[in-house]
């Protein structure tokens, strides 16, 4: 329970994603190629397509920490819920 109160608040749920977006400037090489590279959250959500929002440069580094954030939270979570069914199974037992 203590390592749950020391972790960063800034948590986010879901994936970056790498996309190709064209500009529509009918010069430029994204006619031709993949597209200009840019990065996304994406979040799924029951019954529903995926969100996706965009991700700018300057917040990369901070989204990807609030996801690796979100990730150490659900690994706390479920080493207690283990610890606690492991109780619940020995009381169980007895």
């Amino acid at each position: 329970m203590e390592q749950l109160r020391t972790l960063d608040p800034d948590m986010l749920r879901g994936s970056l994603v790498k996309t190709y977006r064209r500009c529509g400037k009918p010069t430029c090489h994204c006619t031709t190629e993949k597209g200009h590279e840019g990065h996304s959250l994406s979040v799924s959500m029951p019954g529903r397509s995926p969100i996706m929002v965009y991700v700018s440069l300057k917040n990369q580094e901070r989204v990807r920490q609030a996801l690796e954030n979100y990730q150490t939270a659900q690994r706390i979570i479920e080493d207690i819920s283990t610890v606690n069914r492991e109780a619940l199974v020995k009381k169980e037992i007895l």
